[in-house]
């Protein structure tokens, strides 16, 4: 039952495992000054990367009819957004970068605004896959990137890169998913550009953008303020303890969407069924959820004092 969901939670727990994995250890080698430089960086390139793919990707999801056209627009209107996110990123933190003097900011950020492109590259694959129910692939996907990832930051890490191992690691695993996409769909973009189209995918994805940003933004920005009043430092350990909960938060809300969609849009015809496979996948939902967020309760404070010393 509900083996498509199923999938994507193996798929979104699995990856939030395994990032908090990773980013112990990065937290215990680096401390809280290095990681706090990470997160002011990811924090605004990772935030740009999710905002522009989400104009597109549950707008082809949702969409009856899907053409080449319509995925040729989503590719060449996310490359450009990405573009232009990518030069003011790195046009923003150069003017910020004189602040913090262990490293140079702007190379950092120009570095992992790579993260921007690469999963925007992949946004009109995953929309296929999600329409196809392809959760299997998706998930093996992300596992299999997360895991290549870390284990090029954590190589990184030992050979005294510091910081710029969390980056490596971060754009790497886009790269790693990205490519997996492309070998499994067989397929590249081609050159179609529809106006019309876009203007639709605009009307529709604006919303969800907006619904994204009101809360992404709040959670970014916590540690960015704490960085930009109290130092690196605090901005490492808020950015810690927001991962410790944030990321099976927002790991469970994004897999949740990306396997509603498809499956309940499927049954808009038939209401009562629909009613049924919400309240059904709602109690699986609590089965998994619930034991989490209490066991998160309960050891987080003892985890980040233990880590930090």
């Amino acid at each position: 039952m509900h083996l498509g969901l199923l999938w994507v939670l193996f798929e979104k727990f699995g990856a939030s495992l395994l990032a908090v994995v990773a980013f112990f250890v990065y937290a215990k080698f680096l401390g809280p000054s290095d990681l706090g430089v990470v997160v002011i960086v990811l924090s605004v390139t990772q935030f740009l990367a999710i905002l522009i793919g989400t104009l597109f990707e549950d707008v082809l999801v949702q969409k009856k009819e899907l053409d080449s056209s319509d995925t040729d627009t989503a590719f060449w209107a996310g490359f450009g957004l990405s573009f232009l996110s990518m030069l003011a990123t790195v046009g923003g933190f150069y003017f910020f970068s004189e602040k913090v003097e262990t490293y140079n900011l702007t190379a950092l950020a120009a570095f992992a605004c790579l993260e921007i492109f690469l999963v925007n590259a992949g946004t009109i694959y995953v929309a296929q896959m999600r329409r196809e129910g392809r959760f299997k692939l998706l998930a093996l996907r992300v596992l299999i990137g997360r895991v290549g990832g870390s284990l090029l930051g954590l190589g990184a890490i030992f050979i005294g890169l510091g910081a710029w191992s969390v980056i490596i690691q971060s754009v790497m695993m886009a790269a790693l998913q990205t490519l997996i996409l492309i070998l499994s769909a067989k397929s590249v973009p081609g050159r179609q550009f529809d106006a019309g189209k876009l203007k639709y995918f605009f009307s529709f994805g604006a919303f969800l953008a907006l619904k994204r940003l009101s809360w992404d933004a709040l959670v970014r920005i916590t540690p960015l303020a704490a960085g930009a009043t109290l130092g690196t430092s605090a901005a490492g350990l808020v950015g810690f303890a927001w991962r410790i909960v944030e990321l099976f938060r927002s790991s469970i809300a994004s897999g949740l969407m990306s396997y509603l969609v498809p499956h309940l849009s499927r049954m808009q015809d038939d209401l009562p069924r629909m009613g049924r496979e919400f309240q059904s996948i709602t109690a699986l939902i609590a089965f998994f959820v619930t034991p989490v967020f209490l066991g998160l309760f309960a050891i987080a404070p003892y985890m980040i004092t233990t880590i930090f010393d």
